[in-house]
């Protein structure tokens, strides 16, 4: 976040800009900058950098008041906690190659049940630190991106997202499945 000023480092933006190429979400507040400590006012450089990172003024918060809101609507995007009891569960998200990793970790003495909505895309596994093993994990939703997830007390895993396999849907004549290894078959 770069609070409200006008006058920047010039070597610092030019730093900004790049962790911005790299994902970083930038944000200003009040304005962006136009002017630099080496070269004064409307300097050109910090100006095509402004632009760049707030085109048509998007990314620019009118005051100190909107920053507490938009860091909520910025982190609830990655991971949306859709159905549980008590907001229980941790997580950690990175991206690796072409996977997103989430560790999640279920930090009450209790049984967890969760629906998730995820950021990420592709086939979910669930990785299981103590042991090795992984197991797909059927999605929830069409996008492959909301499952259902059940932690132990303490229970700590990874879920990973692989954009490159489709997704594991758990959809049978489109009625959800709560838990997709146990079918009820009743009946002849």
């Amino acid at each position: 976040m770069l609070p409200q000023v006008a006058t920047v480092s010039l070597a610092s933006y030019r730093r900004i800009a790049e962790l911005a190429g790299n994902g970083l979400k930038v944000v200003a507040v009040g304005s962006a900058p136009r002017n630099s400590a080496e070269n004064g006012s409307d300097d050109p450089e910090v100006i095509r950098i402004s632009e760049a990172l707030f085109p048509a003024g998007s990314g620019v918060l009118r005051s100190l008041d909107d920053v507490i809101p938009w860091l909520r609507s910025a982190l609830q995007s990655d991971v949306l906690i859709e159905r549980e009891a008590e907001p229980a569960l941790r997580y950690y998200h990175r991206r690796i190659q072409n996977r997103d990793v989430y560790s999640l970790a279920n930090a009450e003495r209790r049984n967890i049940s969760a629906r998730i909505r995820f950021s990420a895309a592709g086939a979910a596994e669930r990785w299981s630190p103590e042991t090795g093993d992984s197991t797909r994990i059927p999605a929830i939703s069409s996008a492959g991106n909301t499952l259902d997830l059940s932690f132990l007390p303490w229970e700590a895993y990874y879920v990973i997202f692989d954009k490159s396999i489709k997704p594991l849907t758990a959809q049978v004549a489109g009625a959800e499945v709560k838990n997709p290894a146990v079918l009820n078959l009743d009946g002849p």
